[in-house]
């Protein structure tokens, strides 16, 4: 069915019933007004026949009555009818005897037909598509014959309504025109309409309609594009929303992993620091009493001993601050000094492997000196646990850049600490598993120092946030520490 009628567009759907609506009245205005010409036409005929038919039959009477009063001889009444047949100016009737011969006029039927109607007691026989008006002489012995012709009639008619015709198929085709224009006028916002729903579905999602008119199609744009805004703005805030409910659920299902692995970790972290403080005495006893000895290997030996006890102590010291952190003492904490003294501990020796830092410190609210409200030695550690993860991966060589300023977020005002480094990069695979105890990608790595900042900025009602590229020209690690910025009017009003 659709090959036999295509699918028509919006222009020729409103084209063809306008089309259709004005040529129906011309065409029917046409059927009328030749059906009424045509009825005039015949009804003119039929009255010049009967008119003729009558003149020719009183002639024929006056005639017979002078015969009859001996004024006129039959061979002068047929000469004088001659004359009189001669001068008929219709042309068109002409006598018939009784045995269908003409006696005067001119006409191309046929004998039987002739025959037919001179012995017809009719006044009318019609014969196909002519009619045929009868008169009998019955003294004379004729039958005034006048034909009318139907057939003649339709050229006839386009001959005399040919004006009137051609003034139809003016106005037809300025009306074809006009429909056009109309439809054209009326479609082409639709039109519009409809491509700008195809970009929308093919990811324009801010495409608009932007249509300026004042009538009802100019209303139905303007409600468009508020609509398009509206499901842009919810797609926006949905979106929003999902992000923060993942990122809400993956900070839970981290809180939840280091709460178990906190628990873990106390319970080993006493369990080892008990008999390694023993170890430890016992060690430093005999380094004591082979003091007088003069062995210098036995002497290293035991201060290598020593060295790793210790280390052993720090990395119980940190299983503990990650399973159970001390109670957090928040307080003016200067930014500036935090990052000196994180460097100092962290960068000792950077000139000898080559390692670059650049230091930014902006200033707090109304250019005061930038303070974070913060407990100053967990944010140290914070700092220093980044940091030190940063040198790690530059493996002797790069740079690191510290940044630090306020930033007003969520109806908050903050301090940032962003750690830049081009160094090697942190996986994607392994992203969202850097916050985890244990987790690391070192060979001699404990998995904490990552772990314990993150706890510890949790604890401090701060947040950190990492960014990783290990596969461009601007490969290397973005770490931002949140904090609370400290505003001395804030606290006091909080102290009060």
């Amino acid at each position: 069915m659709r090959r036999i009628f295509p699918r028509l567009d919006i222009e020729n759907k409103i084209m063809i019933p306008f089309m259709i609506l004005s040529i129906l009245p011309i065409i029917i205005l046409g059927v009328v007004s030749y059906w009424n010409g045509y009825q005039m036409l015949y009804e003119s005929r039929l009255a010049l026949g009967e008119t003729t038919l009558k003149q020719s039959t009183k002639y024929f009477s006056a005639l017979d009555e002078q015969m009859q009063n001996g004024g006129l001889s039959w061979d002068d009444a047929k000469e004088k009818a001659r004359r009189f047949w001669a001068s008929d100016e219709s042309g068109m009737q002409f006598i018939l005897d009784r045995e269908g011969e003409i006696v005067f006029g001119d006409s191309a039927l046929g004998m039987e037909t002739r025959k037919m109607l001179a012995g017809s007691d009719l006044r009318i026989v019609d014969e196909g598509q002519t009619r045929y008006l009868l008169e009998d002489c019955e003294r004379w012995g004729w039958t005034v014959v006048f034909p009318i012709d139907r057939s003649l009639f339709p050229a006839e008619l386009i001959e005399v309504q040919k004006y009137a015709l051609l003034f139809m198929i003016i106005v037809l085709i300025l009306s074809m025109q006009a429909i056009i224009f109309i439809a054209h006028n009326i479609s082409k916002p639709i039109r519009h309409f409809a491509e700008v729903c195809k970009r929308i579905e093919g990811g324009e999602s801010r495409r608009k309609i932007a249509m300026e008119r004042g009538d009802e199609i100019g209303v139905l744009a303007k409600s468009f594009d508020a609509m398009i805004d509206r499901i842009n703005d919810n797609t926006e805030e949905l979106v929003g929303l999902i992000t923060e409910k993942k990122v809400m659920e993956g900070r839970m299902a981290q809180a939840d992993r280091l709460a178990l692995a906190g628990s873990f970790a106390a319970g080993l972290a006493h369990e080892i620091r008990n008999p390694l403080a023993g170890l430890k005495v016992g060690v430093q006893a005999v380094q004591m009493r082979l003091g007088s000895i003069d062995d210098p290997d036995s002497a290293e030996l035991l201060k290598h001993f020593i060295w790793e006890i210790d280390r052993i102590d720090r990395l119980v010291t940190n299983l503990l601050d990650f399973s159970k952190p001390r109670p957090t003492m928040p307080k003016a904490t200067e930014i500036g000094a935090l990052i000196r003294r994180t460097l100092a501990l962290t960068i000792t020796g950077a000139g000898a492997r080559d390692i670059q830092t650049e230091v930014n410190i902006g200033t707090g609210a109304d250019g005061r000196t930038l303070f974070a409200f913060a407990d100053e030695g967990q944010a140290e550690q914070i700092l220093i646990n980044i940091a030190t993860n940063a040198v790690e991966s530059l493996q002797g060589r790069g740079l690191l850049k510290i940044n630090a300023g306020r930033v007003r977020n969520e109806g908050c005002d903050w301090i940032r600490i962003v750690c830049r480094d081009n160094g090697c990069g942190i996986e994607p695979s392994v992203m969202e598993r850097i916050f985890d105890p244990f987790f690391t990608t070192k060979p001699k790595g404990t998995g904490l120092g990552l772990a314990v900042a993150f706890k510890l900025a949790e604890e401090n009602k701060g947040r950190i946030d990492i960014e990783s590229k290990v596969d461009s020209s601007q490969k290397g690690t973005t770490v931002s520490i949140w904090l609370r910025e400290y505003i001395p009017e804030h606290e006091e009003e909080r102290g009060a």
